[in-house]
């Protein structure tokens, strides 16, 4: 849904103003975090019952190291949504307020099967850092034996859950550590490479034969 969409339920010159302020939010998200954290709880003000304006101001609130913010508005969003994108957000900032626990819980208490893809290898990221948060390698290790973590091919997510991995390997002083280092620059790569056009725009992009590359 737009962003126009979303915000036709305001008064015309209230939705311009939230939408002017979601616009300034989204560009200075990367470089000035705080600057977009203080766009977003602005639109919050006015119009803080739309979903779109607390996913910003929330997604806003995390990149500016706000957590408790960011909670309140991710979770508000995903009442008024339904929306579960952003759960593994929701779980990270709950690392961020030292509750690795509940991150865990959080995890636990969801329906994995109805989350996208993407968002189910995100939350098992977080997760392995709250075990390691408690100093659980162990678990932490598991949380990331998920079907995704497949050696063999690279999706978009595949970089970060490779590198995840490997870096719980080396802390257990497993040497297969590097393999899935050498793996997570691979997938890197061949993303890097899908975007600049160089490969076909498919949802997957096969690294088989990968002992090759590593030798």
């Amino acid at each position: 849904m737009s962003m126009r969409v979303a915000l036709k339920s305001l008064p015309r010159e209230k939705a311009d103003t939230v939408a002017c302020q979601l616009a300034m939010a989204l560009m200075l998200l990367d470089d000035d975090p705080a600057a977009a954290h203080a766009y977003a709880q602005a639109a919050v003000h006015r119009a803080g019952r739309v979903g779109v304006v607390r996913e910003i101001a929330g997604l806003a609130a995390y990149r500016a190291g706000d957590w408790a913010t960011a909670l309140r508005d991710l979770r508000a969003h995903r009442r008024i949504t339904g929306d579960q994108t952003n759960l593994a957000i929701i779980a990270d900032a709950e690392r961020g307020r030292g509750r690795p626990q509940e991150a865990i819980q959080l995890a636990e208490e969801a329906d994995l099967a109805e989350l996208p893809t993407a968002t189910r290898v995100e939350l098992a990221i977080v997760v392995s850092g709250a075990w390691r948060d408690q100093g659980d390698l162990d678990r932490a290790r598991k949380a990331l034996e998920i079907p995704e973590l497949d050696p063999d091919t690279a999706y978009a997510f595949s970089a970060r859950l490779f590198e995840a991995y490997a870096d719980v390997l080396k802390t257990l002083g497993d040497p297969a550590a590097r393999d899935w280092a050498v793996r997570a620059g691979v997938a890197e790569q061949a993303w890097a490479r899908r975007e600049g056009g160089d490969l076909d725009d498919d949802a997957e992009f096969s690294i088989r034969d990968l002992g090759e590359i590593i030798e």
